[in-house]
């Protein structure tokens, strides 16, 4: 049976999703991303998460890295996350070819945005896919949008090896190692915490596990 969130995906990224290793390579390139930017203190505000050079260093084979792009359509498509009838969060992925800014962190090839591109040496890669992950809310006509390399950074300051472990968690549910219900609750239980915080800024807050992973009906 297809969920009501499925449907919600566009079917080209759903079939690109389907090769489990296409989600792997995105789970690694956005942990490494993470760590560099802690390690070499970059403020990582809109960076790309993956690049080719970041694959290739990684490890990836020649075969997978040209099949992760060939697959992952361009431009810009949503899925969304969560939605109620005062507001909706969707997970943007961006696929762009073209020139990219990188440095060297760990030995890694790691794209930049334009404020890191000034702070620590970096030169331009003419020619390169690369993917850009923001998530995005829209409440009563106004809208919020946040690279996610940035919002790990911001959660890493402030819990350390909670944006690691929620990803270890999301590999686990694809492995079929734990259920999704797991990741459902890590993510609630991070919300309840910061609710005070987070209700100055959201309208409305998941009340329950249950509240976040359905939302509310339209």
């Amino acid at each position: 049976m297809t969920s009501r969130h499925s449907k919600q995906i566009p079917e080209e990224l759903r079939r690109w999703g389907k090769r489990t290793v296409n989600i792997f390579m995105l789970l690694d390139a956005i942990k490494a991303m993470i760590l560099n930017c802690v390690y070499c203190r970059l403020k990582c505000v809109n960076p790309p998460a993956v690049t080719t050079g970041l694959l290739r260093d990684l490890g990836y084979t020649q075969y997978d890295i040209r099949a992760f792009w060939s697959r992952l359509p361009l431009g810009i498509n949503k899925i969304a996350i969560y939605r109620t009838r005062i507001g909706k969060f969707d997970l943007i992925f961006d696929h762009r070819v073209g020139a990219v800014k990188e440095t060297v962190c760990r030995n890694l090839t790691t794209p930049v945005d334009n404020i890191d591109a000034r702070r620590v040496p970096s030169y331009t890669s003419p020619n390169t896919h690369m993917l850009y992950l923001q998530v995005e809310g829209g409440f009563g006509g106004n809208v919020l949008r946040i690279n996610i390399i940035r919002l790990a950074r911001i959660i890493e300051s402030y819990e350390p090896g909670l944006p690691e472990r929620f990803l270890v968690s999301v590999r686990e549910v694809i492995s079929g190692k734990i259920d999704k219900k797991y990741v459902i609750d890590l993510i609630y239980k991070e919300i309840e915490k910061w609710s005070r915080t987070l209700s100055l800024i959201l309208p409305y807050i998941p009340r329950s596990p249950q509240d976040l992973s359905g939302g509310i009906p339209l």
